[in-house]
């Protein structure tokens, strides 16, 4: 099995589709599966894990089309869910934690409501039930800036994720310099898969599933997103049973890379809870 760095085990899931899903395992100790954002990849982890690793063990796939994962034909919420569900269900945990960022989080909350999967606590990190605005839903992106996203994309994929690294730190007194790391750690997914995803995004719903997720859940948000408004956030406090709430002034769209230390600590505290 090929080796990454400092004990970080590079692997390869073959799906039945045939498709291989790409994901890191490092560490020993209860099983933490994170999950990525839209058109970024395992690799958007990098920082926390060694960190991490020291408590757990460290399960970190490519959605689908993302990273180093095979493209597939189809984009859906189901279809990231099912990949993972397959995978994780080849790997006979007998539980694990579940954390879940941006459109991985809603990933995470497609794969909680189930309710099937041994999922102990779950982590939603400025994750959202609906991303875009509606007549019935004011705590998402207007539906025309996300079409301006998708014909942007479509045009000019680097320059469009460039903006997008920006956005998850607007606000933010050290937000340029954490943007270009954002830039440099990471592969653009394919034309197709980023605006498949994107439109994914537009158009899902979860809200009617959030009364399903009965484990312990923490929901760590920042007060300054400009891409996932803090409201969604207490949202899903609201509306999933169980919860606890983490929510930062001044910080963005990813609070794990804008305070990385103080996340650890924030989930490892949730997630060992006795």
């Amino acid at each position: 099995m090929p080796r990454g760095d400092e004990g970080v085990s590079v692997k390869r899931f073959t799906l039945k589709s045939g498709q291989k899903l790409h994901y890191l395992d490092s560490g020993q100790g209860p099983a933490l599966v994170l999950l990525h954002g839209w058109a970024m990849s395992s690799a958007i982890f990098s920082p926390a894990i060694h960190p991490l690793a020291q408590n757990f063990r460290l399960l970190v796939p490519d959605l689908r089309g993302h990273g180093e994962s095979d493209p597939g034909d189809y984009y859906t919420l189901d279809y990231f869910a099912a990949d993972v569900l397959q995978w994780l269900e080849s790997l006979n945990l007998e539980s694990f934690f579940l954390l879940g960022w941006s459109l991985g989080g809603q990933v995470a909350i497609r794969l909680a409501a189930n309710g099937t999967l041994p999922i102990k606590r779950l982590i939603l990190v400025s994750s959202t039930p609906k991303f875009c605005h509606g007549a019935d839903w004011e705590s998402g992106l207007p539906q025309s800036q996300v079409r301006a996203m998708e014909r942007q994309f479509h045009r000019d994929p680097r320059t469009t994720f460039n903006d997008f690294a920006a956005m998850l730190f607007a606000g933010e007194k050290s937000g340029k310099g954490l943007a270009e790391k954002v830039r440099a750690r990471l592969i653009l997914p394919e034309t197709k898969a980023g605006l498949a995803a994107l439109a994914t995004l537009k158009n899902g719903d979860l809200r009617g599933e959030l009364k399903n997720i009965r484990m312990p859940t923490l929901i760590h948000h920042g007060r300054a997103d400009t891409v996932i408004p803090v409201s969604a956030g207490l949202f899903l406090a609201e509306q999933i049973p169980n919860t606890e709430t983490s929510l930062w002034d001044h910080v963005g769209h990813a609070p794990f890379l804008s305070y990385p230390e103080r996340s650890q600590s924030l989930w490892k505290e949730f997630l060992l809870e006795s």
